[in-house]
């Protein structure tokens, strides 16, 4: 029985996702108010975050949010943590159909 573990550094070289510690570097574009809104909360969880635990990890980051009774915080985190995944996938589906609508047309 042969078994195949492939860690965080396979994501980021197959789709291109962060890993753990470039996930919050808030380099994201809000699109609208409500992102904009979003996007600071998060900022504003971790960046008090980091101040009690300054050797934290974003995973531990990620877990405590999930842990709290907090459901906005939780959202705002999901939100954050899928956005670039999504963003990914939807770009590379793009992709897929324009390479396909152009070679329909030859």
């Amino acid at each position: 029985m042969l078994a195949l573990l492939l860690g965080a550094g396979f994501s980021k070289w197959a789709a291109g996702l962060p890993l753990g510690s470039e996930l919050f570097d808030f380099a994201l574009e809000p699109s609208g108010t409500r992102e904009q809104h979003r996007l600071h909360r998060v900022r504003e969880l971790k960046r008090n975050w980091d101040a009690l635990n300054p050797d934290g990890l974003a995973e531990q980051f990620i877990a405590s949010v999930l842990c709290c009774d907090d459901a906005r915080s939780k959202e705002d985190v999901l939100w954050y943590v899928v956005r670039p995944a999504l963003r990914t996938l939807y770009l590379a589906r793009v992709a897929c159909w324009s390479h396909e609508t152009t070679r329909s047309h030859d």
